[in-house]
């Protein structure tokens, strides 16, 4: 199976090839989350009689970190092998577009006229 990686050949894939090892991915990380939350249940359920709520999910959590984490990297590197080109792979796409300036807003209060006309009836 091929990983879109920093000097990848994903451009040498073909359509077909990158949207099966792309859903391969997709559906390896969800299994890996799901394993997580099971960790994360299975290790509280059992301990909390014993440690205590708090020091039981601390535990819990801790144990299903690194599955956690894992399942998210198999979602984001078949996000990235899904893209068309591996060059913009150095870039962080969080799927939020990039303003030049952010929107003024109406109720902030740095006492500048952001184009707003209140009428006082």
């Amino acid at each position: 199976m091929k990983f879109c990686k920093k000097n990848c050949d994903c451009s040498e894939m073909s359509p077909e090839e990158r949207t099966a090892s792309a859903e391969k991915l997709r559906g390896r990380g969800m299994g890996i989350i799901v394993a997580a939350v099971g960790v994360f249940v299975g290790l509280t359920a059992s301990l909390f009689s014993s440690l205590g709520a708090g020091s039981a999910i601390g535990i819990g959590v801790g144990g299903s970190f690194g599955l956690f984490m894992n399942g998210c990297y198999q979602i984001r590197a078949s996000n990235k092998m899904m893209m068309s080109s591996c060059a913009e792979e150095e870039k962080r796409d969080d799927g939020v577009p990039n303003a030049e300036e952010p929107p003024k807003d109406a109720n902030d209060d740095d006492g500048g006229d952001d184009g707003v006309v209140v009428e006082e009836p």
